[in-house]
C-alpha cells in the first residue's frame, strides 16, 4: 500500500490520488519529483547504504532535489542531532545498533521536510525501549502538522500514536479490532 502511494507501484486497477494529485497521470519524471519534494519513505529493512556513513546516508535524500551541498550536510547533522545521533553521524550502519540505523533511516526521510511520512513498520525491529522513542517521534512530527501514513502491526502502538486506525487484511479494509472485511463509507 506504501509503494502505492509513495507512486513506487502502480495498481492493477483503480486509481491513486494523494492530494489531489492522480498519480497515474504522472510521468516518470513527474513521480520523482513528487517522492523527492513532497514524499519520505522509512522502509522496514532500512535501505541504508553500507558504505556510506550515517550523515552521508542522510544527505542522499537532498541529492534528488538539487539542494546545495553545504545546506545538505547542515541539514544532515540537525537532524542527526534532533534524532540523538550526533555522536554517530561518521559511523557506517554496520557499526551502529538497530535503533540507531532505524533513527538514521528516519532522519533520511524528515531530512527534505516531506508533505507526508509513510513508513513501513517503523519499530518492527526495534526493542520496547527504542519503540517508545519511536512512537514519541512520530507523535510529535504529527502534532507539528507531518502527516504520517505508517503500517505496523503494533496495535498498541498504533492507538497510542493514530487519529485515525484502519486496519487491512488480505487487501481488504477491516475494522483493526475485527477480523471480519467491512465496507468503509466516506
Amino acid at each position: 500500500m506504501l509503494n502505492l502511494l509513495a507512486g513506487l507501484d502502480t495498481p492493477t486497477s483503480g486509481r491513486i490520488e494523494v492530494d489531489n494529485v492522480v498519480l497515474g497521470s504522472l510521468s516518470r519524471r513527474g513521480l520523482a519529483a513528487y517522492r523527492a519534494h513532497r514524499v519520505g519513505m522509512v522502509f522496514q529493512s532500512f535501505n541504508l547504504i553500507a558504505h556510506y556513513s550515517a550523515l552521508e546516508n542522510v544527505e542522499t535524500a537532498l541529492l534528488f532535489n538539487n539542494t546545495p551541498r553545504p545546506e545538505r550536510r547542515r541539514r544532515a547533522l540537525e537532524i542527526l542531532e534532533r534524532l540523538g545521533l550526533a555522536d554517530r553521524v561518521h559511523h557506517r550502519p554496520g557499526d551502529l545498533s538497530g535503533g540507531e540505523q532505524q533513527r538514521v533511516a528516519m532522519a533520511r526521510a524528515l531530512v527534505k521536510k516531506p508533505d507526508i511520512l509513510f513508513a513501513d513498520e517503523p519499530t518492527g525491529n526495534l526493542d520496547h525501549d527504542n519503540t517508545g522513542q519511536m512512537a514519541e517521534l512520530l507523535t510529535a512530527l504529527n502534532k507539528d502538522g507531518l502527516t504520517i501514513v505508517m503500517v505496523t502491526h503494533n496495535l498498541d502502538m498504533a492507538r497510542r500514536c493514530a487519529h485515525r486506525i484502519i486496519g487491512m487484511q488480505y487487501g481488504r479494509l477491516v475494522e483493526p479490532d475485527r477480523q471480519k472485511p467491512t465496507e468503509v463509507g466516506s
